[in-house]
């Protein structure tokens, strides 16, 4: 009897087994369908997204002559030619820094512009004001590293013989083209602009003194504003360089104290 009850129980545990795995299978297959589906929603959810992020870069690849929606001047006309020249800005210079004096014998320094998708008038601007603001003497060259850019750079070259444009074979990004700079540059002294900016009036002479003074040292210049919206130049509060908890370079506000020993 104890083998019978035995068998009779093993073939109730075979027929649940199997039953078992019949509904194993069906739930798989139900969650395999299911998965399939949603990923097909979602792909094409993401492929909308696609589309709308590739409209998006289009527009912007559209504009890419405007900033901030301020239509690019047409050429040949002046409202063109006082942006591509030099504008009048204020000496926004401090009383403590038009009092300071420099040596006469500063070294020279090679200025190093990456870019990509710069406006051209605009990064014309910047090399115009680097050679109207700078004195002769203390600039060796400004070298342009043109990181796979679609325009014409003919009016760039041809902006001063000091100017000099070094073409990238693809595309190598910010730090790389710095560096390809570095390599070629010429100068005692290494100076990172972007091409979107303008010189002040005696903005290299405390650079360049602070690095004749102690050359492993590296100078970090009071950045003046330039709103996007209308261009308008805004001067800057004193502050320092620094960096938060999270390794982000910020400008951190001088304390009264900083202030007063200014």
């Amino acid at each position: 009897g104890i083998n019978a009850e035995y068998g009779e129980g093993y073939n109730m545990n075979f027929y649940l087994n199997k039953y078992f795995i019949s509904f194993l299978i069906v739930v798989q297959i139900g969650l395999i369908v299911t998965v399939f589906l949603y990923s097909q929603s979602t792909i094409e959810h993401l492929a909308i997204q696609v589309k709308q992020l590739s409209n998006s870069v289009s527009n912007i690849r559209v504009r890419r002559g405007n900033v901030a929606g301020i239509p690019k001047p047409e050429p040949n006309t002046t409202e063109y030619q006082s942006r591509f020249k030099v504008r009048e800005i204020p000496d926004t210079r401090d009383g403590p820094c038009l009092e300071m004096a420099y040596d006469e014998d500063l070294p020279k320094a090679s200025i190093i512009i990456p870019f990509h998708n710069e406006t051209a008038w605009i990064l014309s601007r910047t090399i115009n004001s680097i050679l109207n603001k700078t004195p002769p003497q203390y600039l060796e060259e400004i070298i342009i590293i043109d990181d796979l850019d679609p325009q014409n750079l003919d009016m760039i070259v041809k902006i001063d013989p000091k100017v000099k444009v070094i073409h990238n074979g693809k595309r190598e990004g910010l730090i790389r083209s710095k560096i390809i700079g570095a390599a070629e540059a010429k100068g005692s002294v290494l100076i990172f602009l972007e091409g979107h900016c303008e010189c002040n009036v005696g903005w290299i002479e405390p650079l360049l003194q602070v690095i004749k003074d102690d050359p492993k040292a590296i100078a970090i210049p009071l950045v003046d504003v330039i709103m996007d919206s209308d261009y308008k130049y805004q001067k800057s509060g004193l502050s320092r360089g620094g960096f938060g908890t999270d390794l982000v370079f910020k400008w951190i506000d001088l304390t009264e104290e900083d202030k007063r020993n200014y």
